[in-house]
């Protein structure tokens, strides 16, 4: 993360303004952030155990990737979809390999983006977006903070939703 900060910092120098410059309405010519090299993908082939894991955590909604255009997120965002097909492969080859791999998540599936929250006060959060999740091959899954939440029914939901 530091390196990140540091190349981000070192690559547009001196093209904003700061807070202690004062307020003024003025256009800045701004750089883009970006890496200053083309990323290349891991050239390191993933080592199998008898037993792999795929864990997911605070998804918070976000079922459509990240929307942003600004870097890096073009470069590592995903869908459910291509969550989906990853998984999909990636359990085809456990198979292949007679190894065990096991798909978790921790909880917090909503209150993030308007696919999971902003139902009605007392509406279920989550309803619909956990139609989609579940039909992930989760092995196990717990329920977070949010699925805690006083005042949702979004706990009893997604007990009764995505437990079989």
């Amino acid at each position: 993360i530091l390196l990140g900060l540091a190349l981000r910092s070192a690559a547009c120098a001196g093209d904003h303004l700061h807070a202690r410059d004062g307020h003024a309405h003025q256009h800045v010519e701004r750089c883009e952030y970006g890496p200053q090299v083309p990323l290349t993908p891991p050239y390191h082939f993933l080592v199998w155990g008898d037993l792999n894991v795929i864990h997911t955590t605070d998804t918070h909604g976000w079922l459509l990737g990240h929307q942003k255009s600004s870097w890096a997120e073009p470069y590592y965002s995903g869908d459910l979809g291509d969550f989906a097909s990853f998984v999909t492969h990636m359990k085809q080859i456990a198979l292949h390999k007679d190894v065990d791999l096991l798909l978790i998540d921790s909880g917090d599936l909503h209150d993030g983006t308007s696919l999971s929250d902003g139902y009605p006060p007392g509406d279920v959060d989550a309803h619909e977006s956990n139609k989609f999740v579940e039909r992930l091959p989760y092995d196990l899954m717990t329920i977070g903070n949010h699925e805690l939440s006083s005042g949702t029914r979004s706990k009893s939901d997604s007990e009764l939703e995505l437990a079989p």
